[in-house]
């Protein structure tokens, strides 16, 4: 699967509220303890109040999701259904859980099965659509997103879906113009514009600036938009630019962002030609993360073009005792011999 497509495919997640009518037994067992601290504590006492609450069991399985909990965040919802079989929010929450847990068939069980209740329900149909996408069968996941559409054209979700499913058939064309579609429906959706911003990266196309600028104007302390914007830049020789875009992740958002400091070394390195500033943000660099074989080789090529070839023998064995394979530091060893 592309891999722009893997990392982008976005879970849903509804919050949804609904009644009881189902009596089950729970045992004080059965109260996980596991995460026993704030918001999880106090559910776990109101269920211990009212064990047929099966909005409780949900409340409390998305907070283990957020603690990363997601056997007991699956067990909660499972106990949630049992209570009320027909809300198809928890069909699809847990759906979300199991993908997230690497289990594809438990989710396209309950998603069925939420499909069954409600046909109509986009928040399955994107959902179902998605899974076909995550395992490559993408005339399925055409079928489930071009249904959703069908009910909902307003919808942005469908459309950015859609535009994933072209991207990972390698149809760019086609997947910006449904991209474009999603920020018509919503201008605020966030993650189309870092999208569009890749696409006409890749393309060498400057509307790249536009869309990464509207990614910022979103969420302005997003690290991910400043440095895809600095790359555009760097990639397509404005330097300066690219170097006031990591400036801003530096001053702004993360003093000790890595890649930041790294990046702005090598532009002072490889073509600003200013070898004091490139040892300043290598040597930062270094001190963020010392066991990049990366960070640490062009540190030591900084301090050999600055004349001083004990240091830069230093680093280049540093970078060997990491990765010893590393052959751009045997070069360099080998000619200062």
């Amino acid at each position: 699967m592309n891999k722009i497509v893997l990392s982008i495919i976005s879970v849903l997640i509804i919050f949804a509220s609904c009644n009881n009518n189902k009596k089950v037994t729970i045992s004080d067992k059965e109260i996980s303890t596991k995460v026993d601290t704030g918001i999880i504590a106090k559910i776990t006492q109101k269920i211990k109040q009212t064990p047929n609450n099966a909005v409780l069991f949900k409340d409390r399985a998305v907070m283990y999701f957020t603690y990363h909990d997601i056997n007991n965040a699956i067990k909660d919802l499972e106990t949630a259904i049992k209570l009320d079989s027909t809300n198809t929010d928890y069909y699809n929450l847990i759906a979300d859980y199991w993908i997230i847990n690497g289990n594809s068939k438990p989710t396209k069980k309950y998603l069925d099965k939420s499909l069954t209740i409600n046909p109509e329900n986009t928040g399955t149909l994107i959902r179902l659509a998605k899974l076909y996408l995550y395992i490559e069968k993408h005339q399925e996941a055409f079928n489930y997103i071009n249904e959703a559409i069908k009910i909902n054209s307003g919808l942005a979700i469908p459309y950015f879906v859609k535009g994933l499913i072209y991207d990972d058939m390698g149809d760019t064309l086609r997947a910006i113009k449904q991209y474009q579609t999603a920020i018509e429906r919503n201008p605020e959706f966030y993650d189309v514009y870092i999208l569009l911003g890749l696409k006409h990266s890749q393309l060498k196309d400057s509307l790249a600036i536009t869309y990464y600028n509207d990614a910022i104007r979103i969420k302005p302390q997003s690290i991910e938009a400043h440095y895809n914007l600095a790359m555009y830049y760097q990639d397509n020789g404005m330097f300066d630019k690219a170097i006031e875009e990591y400036n801003n992740i530096l001053e702004n958002i993360d003093s000790l962002n890595y890649q930041a400091t790294y990046n702005k070394g090598y532009l002072y390195l490889e073509y600003s030609v200013n070898y004091k500033k490139a040892l300043k943000y290598f040597t930062k660099a270094y001190q963020i993360n010392p066991n990049s074989p990366n960070g640490i080789y062009n540190l030591g090529l900084t301090y050999e073009k600055l004349g001083n070839k004990e240091k830069a023998k230093e680093f280049y064995n540093k970078v060997l005792r990491i990765l010893p394979s590393y052959q751009l530091a045997i070069d360099r060893l080998n000619k200062l011999k």
